[in-house]
């Protein structure tokens, strides 16, 4: 169970550190590098590029990003958080069809419990 709960903390750390050098970015006005840092850190955490994520129904998504382990509240609120700022970026830098799929994976991802 420690494994475990490593793992998906470790993923929430990378997420929650691009987070923060995104607040920055995007109060500077470099909304493109903030999408592009935040597809980066996704592509750290999973190995994957978050584009990948859009298509996918919400647990078809987890399942493939928690590697079919039932991710964390903490992962998930985090994944929500990261989808939320990922649309804004998108939307920011004129990717509007991505951000609306991303602003639906952060509903998606907020509602669980």
């Amino acid at each position: 169970m420690g494994i475990r709960r490593d793992w998906f903390k470790n993923k929430v750390d990378i997420l929650a550190q691009a987070a923060a050098v995104v607040l920055g970015l995007k109060k500077s006005g470099q909304v493109q590098e903030a999408a592009a840092k935040l597809e980066e850190a996704f592509r750290s955490a999973f190995g994957m590029d978050p584009r990948m994520t859009l298509a996918l129904p919400l647990k078809d998504c987890l399942d493939m990003l928690g590697r079919g382990v039932k991710p964390s509240p903490e992962l998930t609120a985090a994944l929500a958080s990261f989808f939320a700022d990922w649309a804004e970026a998108l939307e920011a830098s004129g990717r509007q069809d991505e951000a609306a799929l991303a602003r639906q994976k952060a509903a998606e991802c907020g509602a669980l419990k």
